[in-house]
């Protein structure tokens, strides 16, 4: 995971708050990653640039989530975010649109 977000478990996902004996604030509550990927889509296969598709990138995320009893729902996110991967700023404006009504949607989905 990006360094800024390993600070952040650090700090916030403290033993005894959200994991260890007394640790059960975040017990029951939804973890729901969302976020972009440059690369187009191709790049995440086994021969791809990247060598592993996006949800094994994932992992860690989902083993967070269950160690501090969250349910772990599966992510939301799109390909195609970097001008240097070839997309034009209209393409990245018009799947961040997309990419956030899909966010919506499944948090009204979830409740």
């Amino acid at each position: 995971m990006p360094a800024i977000l390993k600070h952040w478990c650090d700090v916030v996902l403290e033993h005894q708050f959200a994991y260890g004996s007394k640790g059960d604030k975040l017990k029951g509550r939804n973890f729901l990653p969302s976020f972009t990927v440059g690369s187009p889509e191709d790049s995440y296969t086994a021969l791809g640039f990247q060598h592993f598709r996006v949800h094994e990138f994932c992992k860690h995320l989902e083993q967070t989530a269950y160690h501090t009893q969250m349910n772990y729902i599966e992510p939301v996110y799109f390909y195609g975010t970097s001008l240097a991967a070839g997309y034009t700023e209209n393409e990245i404006k018009t799947n961040a649109k997309q990419h956030a009504q899909r966010l919506l949607d499944k948090l009204a989905e979830l409740g």
